[in-house]
């Protein structure tokens, strides 16, 4: 199987609406932010000792995991994600995994909920105007 068929199959055929607000933005807000961060942690590789590097790209691997679903979600073509499963599923799994741990580049969850508590204040606001 292509790389192209193995990605293509994944998605369901019969998209919905995509994901309602404040989530939609709060998610996108999270991405952003996560990739920034990546960025900045990824910055001059070239000064990394070779056993920080593989740490590094195992986590970022362990990251992709986490993330991998939130496009499905935010466009409504998978039903079977929501907010809370995404957060339960793969957030938090990518969070316990960092329990104790310096090698995780990232705490998802407190990220997540302050990004969507962050796009419903925005949400409340354009309400008000």
């Amino acid at each position: 199987m292509r790389q192209s068929e193995l990605v293509t199959g994944l998605v369901n055929d019969s998209p919905k609406l995509i994901t309602p607000e404040p989530y939609f933005s709060g998610y996108l807000l999270f991405l952003y932010r996560v990739f920034i961060n990546l960025r900045l942690h990824t910055a001059q590789p070239e000064k990394l000792s070779r056993q920080e590097l593989t740490t590094i790209v195992n986590d970022i691997h362990e990251l992709a995991d986490a993330l991998h679903n939130i496009p499905l979600f935010l466009g409504g073509m998978d039903d079977s994600f929501t907010s809370q499963n995404i957060e339960e599923l793969f957030v938090r799994r990518y969070d316990q995994g960092a329990a104790g741990s310096e090698r995780k580049l990232f705490q998802l969850s407190e990220l997540l909920r302050s990004c969507i508590e962050e796009a419903r204040n925005k949400q409340k606001i354009a309400g008000e105007r």
